[in-house]
């Protein structure tokens, strides 16, 4: 019986190893195929059939079935819901809102709403691959097809970025072009705002250089490299190695009279004011309002009259920018923050999922530190300390699960010192008896233990403060002097 039994055993265990091996030999293709298949079909039940189903049969019986416009825009919507779902979804919410105080269709907009969110980045990038079925453009999309598959099911940066790497030379086409600054914005970011007139928190835009899934990008006229969701600062050997277009588009977006916004540069130029901004099919330029041609701009400026040296400079960096435009992007994860009241100040802020990480610069003083991996509460509180700035709602979300443990720590403190209250009470007791009494080994050895829980109780006491320390302020253990580090010069 036992035989047989182990017999059985092996047999199912060789059935059990022979699947096993079959399935890590599936052709790469199919596994693809399934994975596609599956996340295809997660796209096409968002719901919208359901939601305008069930309006559908409830409409006759509401007073919105009366309601002209509604008759119309739904008529509309169903006529279109054989599409895929993730490619209506957006369009049904959007038309769907106006009647929101019919509380069926409110409740429909509010499911829609969490699955578009929830599956934003999947409906954004199959949108764009959809346009990659323009005849002007299916031919590229086999330079990022497997990549970008990969990134959709698999979901990290390392892929993110190889997606980007490959897009990046294929810029000119609108389609790799939107999947490309797609990817550059689906970094966490944050909001963060002055709310009074001591400091400014400005958009960090830079030019972006893309090696071996490291980004190299400007911040504070300092030079970053971002791998993954870690952010550490150029070394002089790495600025060096970069490319001449690189800095020099770097160093015009700090100029003084340059004014970068969302999709659009100014530059403020005597009499002049000279607009870049995104083009059907390369940037559009306009000198006070007026588009001018990039080989045209020579032109105005000696038509103007007066020429200077300085606009012989403004006129190159019009050249560089136009050249490099695809390649300058917003940091959206990173701020810059600069006191009002001390102009030596400045603070580099970045935030990537739970990583912060702190560049102060404190120029007066000639410091200049680079803390990796901050707490919230320790970011905040170095913002309010060195710039008088509360940064405590962009980190909301992290502070209160911080303040968490901090309170959890605060209670634990508050228990040992009852404790060793208690007890030093119990010990002074002890010590007030009569003197033979207080004399015996007896009372001597549980005075004795209870110095010894005392000295405990206080040790686990400080280590908790100072943890708490710890938690709340950077101490200059966790930075490195970046001082010295090699900086792009603001140079005309």
């Amino acid at each position: 019986m036992k035989i047989s039994s182990l017999k059985e055993i092996n047999e199912a265990v060789n059935l059990i190893n022979e699947a096993v091996h079959q399935i890590k030999n599936l052709d790469d293709s199919e596994k693809a195929t399934d994975k596609n298949e599956d996340l295809s079909e997660k796209l096409d039940n968002l719901g919208v059939k359901t939601a305008l189903s069930a309006i559908g049969k409830s409409v006759k019986k509401s007073e919105i079935a009366s309601h002209p416009a509604f008759s119309y825009m739904f008529e509309k919507l169903v006529s279109s819901s054989n599409a895929p779902e993730w490619m209506i979804i957006e369009n049904v919410i959007a038309s769907l809102t106006p009647f929101n105080w019919v509380p069926l269709v409110a409740e429909c907009i509010k499911n829609l709403k969490e699955n578009a969110d929830k599956y934003r980045e999947e409906i954004t990038i199959y949108k764009i691959k959809e346009g990659f079925k323009a005849p002007s453009s299916s031919y590229l999309y086999s330079v990022i097809s497997e990549g970008l598959e990969t990134y959709l099911h698999e979901r990290n940066s390392s892929d993110r970025v190889r997606v980007m790497e490959a897009a990046s030379k294929y810029l000119f086409d609108p389609n790799m072009k939107a999947l490309y600054n797609f990817l550059a914005e689906t970094e966490n970011s944050f909001n963060i705002s002055a709310t009074d007139n001591t400091c400014t928190a400005s958009r960090v835009y830079s030019p972006v250089l893309i090696t071996e899934a490291c980004e190299f990008f400007v911040a504070g006229s300092k030079v970053y490299k971002k791998f993954e969701n870690t952010i550490s600062v150029a070394n002089e050997n790495e600025v060096a190695a970069l490319p001449e277009s690189f800095q020099a588009v770097a160093q015009i977006l700090e100029w003084s009279n340059v004014a970068v916004n969302e999709g659009q540069i100014k530059i403020y130029s005597g009499d002049k004011i000279i607009e870049i901004s995104e083009g059907e099919t390369q940037p559009a330029i306009k000198i006070n309002n007026k588009p001018v041609a990039l080989d045209q701009i020579h032109t105005v400026y000696l038509n103007s009259g007066i020429f200077r040296v300085e606009e012989r400079n403004n006129i190159n960096a019009v050249y560089i920018l136009v050249e490099n435009w695809d390649s300058i992007l917003e940091m959206d994860f990173a701020k810059v923050i600069r006191s009002q009241a001390d102009t030596n100040k400045q603070v580099t802020l970045f935030f990537l999922g739970e990583n912060i990480y702190i560049n102060k610069v404190n120029r007066l003083m000639n410091e200049d530190f680079f803390y990796s991996k901050c707490t919230a509460i320790q970011a905040n509180n170095l913002l309010v300390e060195f710039m008088k700035f509360d940064a405590s709602s962009a980190f909301s979300e992290l502070m209160n699960e911080e303040e968490k443990q901090l309170k959890k720590s605060s209670a634990l403190k508050s228990e040992y010192a009852q404790a060793i209250d208690h007890l030093t009470n119990q010990k002074t007791m002890l010590e007030s008896v009569s003197s033979e009494a207080k004399n015996s080994s007896e009372v001597k050895e549980l005075i004795q233990a209870i110095d010894e829980e005392i000295d405990l109780l206080k040790k686990e006491y400080g280590r908790l403060t100072s943890a708490e320390h710890a938690a709340t302020h950077i101490s200059e253990g966790m930075s490195f002097n970046v001082g010295d580090e090699a900086e792009l010069e603001k140079k005309r």
